[in-house]
């Protein structure tokens, strides 16, 4: 939530930071709202990612990986072709919703089990 207050509040003076070109800057501004919505949306199936992976939980992300993709892969080929560059960002941002909303129930049944079935 803080880089999304961040981004919300100094996006354009962070800006300057990464880059003095008009041309860089004004791409940037244009997709803002897209920079500060994907840690929204990323940092909960980012987390999930590392708790499966530290507890070598491999098939579930093997899962959410390949719903991500498909989604991703339908959406931007309805979506890039009307909207362009937005259209690609909205694949992205499905493709992030999907990891989570896949990723979520797998969780919650392993947080049900007892820790030396995680273990073994």
């Amino acid at each position: 939530i803080s880089y999304v207050i961040i981004y919300s509040l100094f996006g354009d003076s962070l800006l300057t930071l990464f880059s003095p070109s008009a041309n860089v800057m004004l791409c940037v501004k244009q997709n803002m709202i897209y920079i500060v919505i994907i840690p929204l949306l990323a940092y909960m199936p980012f987390m999930i990612d590392g708790i499966l992976f530290g507890i070598t939980h491999i098939k579930p992300l093997l899962l959410s990986a390949i719903c991500s993709f498909t989604m991703f892969f339908i959406v931007q080929k309805i979506a890039v072709p009307i909207y362009a560059n937005d259209g690609l960002w909205m694949a992205f941002l499905i493709f992030t919703a999907t990891r989570g909303i896949v990723l979520m129930p797998i969780m919650r049944n392993i947080y049900r089990q007892p820790i030396y079935k995680l273990c073994h």
